[in-house]
């Protein structure tokens, strides 16, 4: 059953909903949903299964056949994605979103160079984020803030999933001693959370790796092979999030 989340709040009277949201309007053109054919509308958490009424250029009318408001599960895996040019972060969050993140930290570091995190450009990622919750059927899109800097990523992720938290910066250093992925897979999951930390294109420079040291990261690598930023967030969130059993 196709699910669509609004971006704008429905109008519900009786058991009919009433809503003018231009996004779902077209998403629901282009999955051809007929009258009378069922679907899912989700917003702030509320999933209402629908029969569709009417669909017009600038209005739909569906009437509620059940509505749930399942409580928000407790978020369990952190991403801080460090800020990339172009529309690049647009499809990370959209990937990572599906594979079952459940919370973004967008920040700029040192080699973010001219790049800026614009209202604009943070509309833009919250929407890929409810494009990818529609595929999945996620009625609660993963959170997604943004912050100038390592001090400040480090109090908000604490913040959002609780002390005792894994924190984990993906880094590649040039050290035999410092633990991989699979290493850190490799062992019992306790059920922590987990701050995962993907830096910009280029990385980090030393001085931002000690500072998360000072934080108590662990520094962990990922392979021989250098990944592209994305690349990396993805094979970091796969095998995470399939650790945690979150795919399951």
């Amino acid at each position: 059953m196709f699910a669509f989340h609004l971006r704008e709040p429905p109008r519900v009277e009786g058991d009919i909903l009433t809503s003018t949201d231009p996004f779902t309007i077209r998403h629901l053109r282009v999955a051809r949903i007929k009258p009378k054919e069922p679907f899912v509308l989700i917003h702030q958490g509320l999933r209402m299964e629908c029969r569709l009424i009417a669909l017009k250029h600038d209005n739909l009318r569906a009437r509620v056949l059940y509505s749930e408001k399942p409580p928000r599960p407790r978020p369990r895996l952190l991403v801080a994605l460090g800020l990339l040019e172009g529309r690049k972060l647009d499809e990370a969050v959209f990937v990572l979103t599906q594979l079952g993140v459940d919370s973004f930290i967008i920040f700029q570091s040192k080699r973010s160079g001219a790049l800026r995190i614009t209202a604009s450009r943070e509309e833009r990622w919250r929407r890929k984020i409810l494009d990818a919750c529609e595929i999945g059927d996620i009625v609660h899109p993963p959170a997604l803030q943004v912050v100038a800097g390592i001090d400040a990523l480090s109090e908000l992720g604490n913040r959002i999933l609780g002390v005792g938290a894994h924190q984990l910066l993906f880094y590649e250093a040039a050290d035999d001693e410092v633990r991989t992925l699979m290493d850190v897979v490799s062992e019992p999951y306790g059920g922590q959370g987990i701050i995962a930390v993907v830096g910009p294109e280029g990385g980090f420079e030393s001085e931002e790796v000690a500072a998360f040291a000072r934080r108590r990261f662990q520094v962990v690598s990922l392979s021989a092979r250098i990944l592209e930023a994305r690349a990396a967030a993805y094979y970091i969130a796969s095998h995470l999030t399939a650790w945690m059993g979150k795919l399951a």
